[in-house]
């Protein structure tokens, strides 16, 4: 926060050179033309249409999708090692995993802050959900409640954005090599 607050307290001068040290573009070469619209500065890019400023920030601090801890491989290798095995095996049940993935990931998407809250009984099914959280970068937690069996997944970070692969089409690109 401390960070933060010294950017925002910075010249627009220093604010920029900032900006651009760190390998991001500047914006006024991007544009054509500003208008102002209330509090909201609309910005008309040379390919054509109309971006706020506030959706220009969310693409200068969201840059996960670029940075190479966030590709589908690095992903991938931050699965446990068990669990990586685990999700080699050829009856890998692919359907159970697009749809505890597809749950996970439309949770989070909508949610992000939230805690998503599972009973499944069944250890394989658990263990599957435990290698999507790793590779989603959710913390995932099992536990006992009164006889049966609960997972716990936490979002550790204020928003959600998944790689750009999904895990199961990751393992489905990748099912030779693997």
């Amino acid at each position: 926060m401390e960070m933060w607050n010294r950017f925002v307290e910075s010249s627009e001068e220093d604010q920029r050179r900032l900006l651009n040290y760190r390998g991001l573009h500047d914006i006024k070469e991007d544009r054509e033309e500003v208008e102002e619209e209330g509090n909201e500065t609309m910005v008309e890019h040379k390919e054509g249409g109309a971006v706020n400023s506030e959706d220009i920030w969310v693409m200068i601090l969201d840059k996960r999708s670029d940075h190479p801890a966030f590709t589908p491989q690095k992903c991938y290798e931050r699965v446990d090692r068990n669990l990586r095995a685990l999700l080699k095996r050829r009856q890998l049940p692919m359907g159970m995993l697009a749809n505890l993935e597809r749950e996970i990931v439309t949770f989070f998407h909508e949610f992000p802050t939230s805690v998503f809250l599972s009973n499944i009984s069944n250890s394989y099914e658990r263990m599957l959900l435990h290698a999507l959280c790793q590779y989603l970068n959710l913390r995932s937690q099992s536990y006992d409640d009164h006889g049966s069996r609960k997972t716990q997944v936490e979002n550790l970070y204020p928003g959600f954005r998944p790689p750009s692969l999904l895990l199961t089409e990751y393992l489905q690109q990748n099912q030779h090599t693997l």
